[in-house]
C-alpha cells in the first residue's frame, strides 16, 4: 500500500502546481534515455 500511498502525494503535489510549472517539468538525460528504452521495447514486443 505504501507506493501507492507515494503516487497520491505525488499527484496531490501536481495537481496544486502552477499549470505553467507542470508543463515545463523535464525529465534528466538518464531518465529520458530510459522511458526512450521502453517505448522502443514496447513496440517490437518485449
Amino acid at each position: 500500500m505504501a507506493i501507492f500511498n507515494a503516487y497520491d502525494q505525488i499527484a496531490d503535489l501536481l495537481a496544486y502546481l502552477d499549470p505553467a510549472k507542470v508543463i515545463a517539468l523535464k525529465a534528466n538525460e538518464e531518465m529520458q534515455a530510459r522511458l526512450e528504452d521502453l517505448i522502443e521495447k514496447s513496440k517490437i514486443g518485449e
